[in-house]
């Protein structure tokens, strides 16, 4: 079997004006688990077993609730802990009072949000270990990355489900691992560059002001979308 597995979909429009990602695999761990998602959606079967992929509604919410608690734990050891998320919006209240438990027990939390957040970053005794920016630009951010420190092995999902209530418990949604090796350096690499952009990146706090990062006196101005593209042609040499 193959697989394609996107945070969009095959929309000739959107596909013009839209930023995601996506992989196309033969991972028989990944496979064997999507063909079971189509037996649902053709009423085959009535939960789709799974042991690698997150799938709405029936998996995402436990498993994500499940590294979080993880990272706090190591956090509370005095081990290393941190999350770095990249998604469209969220508003799902529980995993807000998770990621507020996460950022009283000392996890790093750094949220690149492009549309609305219902956690509010940076107040003390509640999220003063969350930062968060939204990046609008040429093209819609339409991506879902999720990196967990994982006790220094760290571990990376990306797939169609945001943390709100909808995606977690409303619609068939998957998440997926990322196993190798390649891909997932180069999926950090861009998380990377959108998390210093300085040009088209707006802070997120708790006034609203949404003012723009600015690159400071000999720093590099980086536009993520530009720099990603740069990237991607020399990496791929396109």
């Amino acid at each position: 079997n193959y697989a394609y597995i996107g945070t969009g979909n095959f929309n000739s429009k959107t596909s013009k004006i839209y930023f995601d990602h996506a992989i196309f695999t033969a991972d028989k761990r990944l496979t064997k688990e999507i063909s079971r998602i189509f037996s649902v959606l053709e009423g085959k079967m009535i939960v789709p077993r799974e042991e690698h992929l997150f799938i709405s509604p029936f998996s995402t919410r436990k498993n994500f609730t499940s590294l979080i608690m993880y990272e706090i734990e190591n956090s509370l050891a005095g081990k290393k802990a941190a999350i770095t998320a990249k998604m469209n919006s969220l508003e799902d209240p529980e995993m807000i009072e998770l990621l507020y438990k996460a950022s009283n027990a000392g996890v790093k939390i750094r949220l690149l949000i492009r549309g609305f957040t219902c956690l509010i970053p940076g107040i003390p005794g509640m999220s003063e270990n969350i930062y968060i920016t939204s990046i609008i630009d040429q093209f819609l951010e339409h991506g879902r990355i999720y990196l967990f420190e994982n006790g220094g092995d760290q571990k990376i999902f990306f797939g169609s489900a945001d943390w709100m209530t909808r995606n977690l418990d409303s619609r068939i949604e998957v998440i997926a691992p990322i196993y190798d090796k390649d891909i997932a350096a180069e999926f950090k690499d861009i998380l990377e560059l959108q998390l210093n952009d300085n040009v088209k990146a707006r802070i997120l706090d708790e006034a609203e002001t949404n003012e723009y990062i600015k690159a400071g006196p000999n720093v590099k101005s980086i536009r993520s979308q530009y720099e990603i593209y740069s990237y991607l042609k020399i990496k791929h040499s396109l």
